[in-house]
């Protein structure tokens, strides 16, 4: 009779905790669906630029895929990722000019350009210019 019981009790309870997390789980849905959706006009056209010049570059060698799954992936990690590129600014400015280095930093500390950057890239924004 006892196991009957502790049966009972941990159908029960899985039961009651896949309820809680469909619960959880489709109201974080819900609000990721009234969320506004990327204003282009509230953002920098200089650092957009530098953005769409990089997306384009991607693009054009058919790598977006990987690219998307890259960004997708150290999305936790943007803000840091920006904070080390101060260190190697200086050395990234031997091949790229300096302002365009500086805007991208600027951009990817700023998570609406992050974003900017993978919808682009999925094709979801077009040319901006």
């Amino acid at each position: 009779m006892k196991s009957h019981e502790g049966k009972k009790f941990i159908k029960g309870f899985f039961q009651q905790a896949t309820s809680k997390i469909r619960s959880f789980r489709d109201s974080v849905l819900e609000k990721q669906a009234t969320q506004e959706t990327l204003k282009i006009e509230e953002l920098d056209p200089q650092k957009l630029e530098v953005l769409s010049t990089m997306a384009d570059f991607i693009v054009k060698r058919e790598m977006e895929t990987v690219a998307v799954l890259f960004l997708e992936s150290l999305r936790p990690l943007q803000y840091l990722g920006s904070q080390a590129m101060i260190f190697f600014e200086p050395f990234l400015t031997i091949f790229v000019d300096p302002t365009k280095v500086t805007l991208f930093r600027e951009a990817m500390e700023d998570k609406r350009y992050f974003e900017y950057l993978i919808e682009r890239l999925e094709g979801k924004h077009g040319d901006p210019s």
